[in-house]
């Protein structure tokens, strides 16, 4: 899936990669190619049929499609069976140690015996077959309780008919599971530190929720993480009165030419836990709950992966990256000292809502003293609103960025905690 905005200023794929614009080019420099030589007599040549280069195992098991072609590139159909299989991409370490130095990241080759390749044939008169890779899922975890790092492996196409070449390879992105406690942690993204965790995903439950931190793009705050564990006022109390499971986003920071990072972990973790619901907790509902910045992550998923999410719950959101409402060190942090205007107008999400956004459930401080409520939360309630989306907004005579535990009915029209359990409710298994 690939997802355009403003005509190509930014492209939003797998991963949520951002192609950069403007005066700095923060795309970031296409990985190395492994040279393979082509055999002499090779006149057809095996190729991944998936955008970019890498891939995210949501299972033990993945399936990864190849196409035969001609040296021309033209479509081909096989001559004869042909049989093949993934392999280890040459000189892995180098092209993980190349990864790593381009994206800025801290990944490790997964070890050898943790992994399988299972190989297929490519039937005389079709053009492609289906090749499979296979984790040992509890190796995998040793593993990373021992390195502390994550893991990835660079894979290449193994033809088995000398006249056939490969070409290309994938990073092949295999996350760890941890369980502390009641939770699950999720290693999945380019830096240790980085991670999912989930919170009442054991048994059976109606619904799950990504929740996206505050932080200005340069530290999450313990209070927000805390607000998920802790007592009757915490997340986890609100995920078992509406018998939710959580799942909180400790995105990695965005670096000066890689001011995707967030959005791609987001988009990771919600992938999985699309990809596991039937191990963790049987849902069929999934939204994104945002506080403050992590209302940007939000709704930088939302308008771009729509499909993906049945609400959104927005906590004084920073929606846009206009200079005269965003959030200055947010904008910093995740864009630079100058970003371009482009850049700004791509990554402003009150600005890219479609009739197919999932219902919103927004409040905030009428007072706030961070950043303008007026051109975020406000303007992406009307902006919704034009498309015709469900929006239920409240606002609370407080002046405290993101002090929710103060949004009581004696503040705003109506309590906060009980107004978004509610809202929670509506998105059951059984139907919206």
């Amino acid at each position: 899936m690939k997802k355009e905005l403003l005509s190509g200023v930014i492209a939003i794929a797998m991963t949520m990669a951002s192609v950069g614009c403007g005066k700095e080019n923060k795309n970031p420099e296409p990985e190395p190619t492994p040279e393979e030589p082509t055999p002499a007599n090779a006149n057809t040549v095996l190729s991944f049929k998936m955008e970019g280069n890498r891939a995210l195992m949501l299972s033990a098991e993945r399936e990864f499609e190849v196409a035969l072609t001609k040296n021309t590139g033209e479509d081909f159909s096989a001559e004869e069976d042909i049989t093949c299989s993934l392999a280890l991409a040459d000189n892995p370490q180098s092209l993980v140690n190349a990864y790593n130095s381009q994206k800025k990241a801290a990944f490790a080759l997964l070890p050898e015996g943790t992994y399988s390749f299972e190989a297929s044939t490519i039937a005389k008169g079709a053009k492609g077959a289906s090749l499979k890779l296979k984790l040992n899922q509890a190796e995998i975890d040793k593993a990373f309780i021992a390195s502390q790092k994550p893991f990835v492996l660079p894979v290449k196409i193994a033809p088995g008919n000398e006249v056939v070449s490969s070409k290309g390879y994938i990073y092949v992105v295999c996350p760890a599971y941890e369980e502390e406690g009641d939770n699950l942690i999720i290693h999945y993204s380019r830096e240790p530190e980085a991670k999912g965790v989930l919170y009442n995903y054991k048994g059976s439950v109606e619904r799950a929720v990504l929740l996206c931190p505050g932080g200005a793009y340069s530290d999450i705050p313990e209070n927000d993480i805390q607000w998920v564990v802790s007592g009757n006022n915490g997340f986890m109390n609100m995920a078992q009165a509406t018998n939710s499971m959580f799942a909180a986003l400790y995105y990695s920071y965005p670096h000066t030419k890689y001011y995707s990072h967030p959005f791609e972990d987001a988009y990771d973790l919600l992938s999985l836990v699309r990809a596991r619901k039937g191990e963790w907790g049987g849902y069929d509902k999934v939204g994104v709950w945002g506080m403050a910045s992590g209302g940007h992550i939000a709704t930088t998923l939302v308008v771009n992966v729509p499909e993906m999410l049945d609400f959104q719950i927005l906590m004084t959101p920073l929606v846009t990256m206009q200079k005269d409402g965003t959030q200055d060190g947010a904008c910093r942090s995740l864009l630079g000292d100058d970003p371009s205007q482009d850049l700004r107008d791509a990554l402003s999400n009150e600005k890219h809502t479609a009739a197919g956004n999932p219902p919103a459930y927004i409040a905030y401080a009428a007072n706030d003293q961070s950043f303008s409520m007026e051109k975020n939360a406000v303007a992406y309630e009307a902006a919704l609103k034009a498309n015709g989306v469900a929006v239920e907004i409240h606002s609370y005579n407080h002046n405290k960025h993101n002090q929710w535990w103060a949004w009581t009915a004696k503040t705003g029209d109506v309590d906060f905690q009980a107004s978004v359990k509610e809202f929670h409710k509506r998105f059951t298994t059984s139907g919206k």
